[in-house]
């Protein structure tokens, strides 16, 4: 544990406040007791020597990610008189503010259920027909305002569907589940709004 703790100067040398290291090697399993130069404390219980050479190799391969991160972003470019071991403590104390790394092209599924409770609240089904085919809107004729809602399946020409009073249904469905959101009530199963 001793030569360990000498390795382990060497390597970090910089990190720990090496005078109020303590190896506690009476208990079950050794505990090495460290102190960062924040007054941060660190205990490390080892099974063995190996599983901490295998944690300080670890973060020796994090830290040189660090390193070459900060470099090649210029992360000391927010503050030019910066050293670049200041900047890597500072990551190191506090969560580190990333750049976005993958933009945000699409709403999400919520974002998306939103809009289209929004945008089919504002229709009425009485005066417009919706085709799914064409992704468009039309006015409906004098002689197709019967009150249904007619579904045609755009990949088959025989499937069609007519519901009796479902323009009413689907309006009132999609209005309830406005006021709902609006409400900040979200949505309860079954929906109770005939």
């Amino acid at each position: 544990m001793k030569e360990l703790l000498k390795c382990m100067k060497t390597t970090c040398k910089n990190d720990f406040v090496w005078d109020s290291v303590k190896i506690l090697d009476h208990a079950s399993v050794p505990i090495l007791a460290l102190t960062t130069k924040n007054e941060l404390k660190v205990e490390i219980q080892l099974n063995s020597e190996q599983a901490l050479r295998s944690t300080l190799f670890l973060r020796n391969v994090v830290m040189d990610r660090i390193i070459s991160f900060s470099e090649e972003d210029l992360l000391c470019d927010a503050c030019p008189d910066t050293s670049l071991n200041r900047v890597i403590d500072r990551l190191g104390s506090e969560e580190p503010v990333l750049p976005q790394l993958r933009l945000k092209l699409q709403p999400s599924v919520t974002e998306l259920m939103i809009y289209f409770i929004d945008y089919y609240s504002s229709l009425d089904l009485h005066e417009v027909v919706i085709s799914a085919a064409s992704s468009s809107v039309r006015r409906r004729e004098e002689d197709e305002r019967d009150g249904l809602l007619w579904i045609k399946d755009p990949f088959s020409k025989t499937t069609n569907c007519k519901v009796r009073r479902g323009a009413d249904i689907f309006m009132e469905a999609v209005s309830y589940t406005k006021k709902a959101l609006i409400a900040g009530k979200g949505l309860s199963w079954p929906m109770e709004f005939l």
